[in-house]
């Protein structure tokens, strides 16, 4: 069964920058990527960020698309983006959260 292992978000030009490594059945590693935005300065220091409308769809949060890239192994990922493969090769040496069905 595959898994989250690790969600990182960092500093990006136009934002954060959000990826999520998950553990694939077939013992690969899949990185789904994101940039979210940083806010506009006419919502800077508002609580009322959330009447705006234009706030509602995802769209506006987003910048750019989101991307999925498969890495055979850690290897592959390491030469890709070193300090994730790091995150990631700490999260494989951690048991698993185990699923209670209560």
């Amino acid at each position: 069964m595959g898994r989250r292992l690790v969600k990182v978000q960092r500093d990006h030009e136009q934002g954060c920058r959000i990826d999520t490594v998950y553990a694939t059945v077939r013992k690969q590693f899949a990185v789904v990527s994101k940039v979210r935005r940083v806010l506009p300065s006419w919502a800077e220091g508002k609580e009322d960020l959330w009447l705006h409308p234009e706030t509602w769809d995802k769209e506006f949060w987003t910048v750019g698309d989101r991307t999925l890239t498969v890495f055979a192994n850690l290897d592959e990922l390491r030469t890709t983006d070193g300090e994730l493969a790091e995150r990631v090769d700490s999260a494989l040496h951690v048991a698993p959260y185990e699923v209670l069905d209560i």
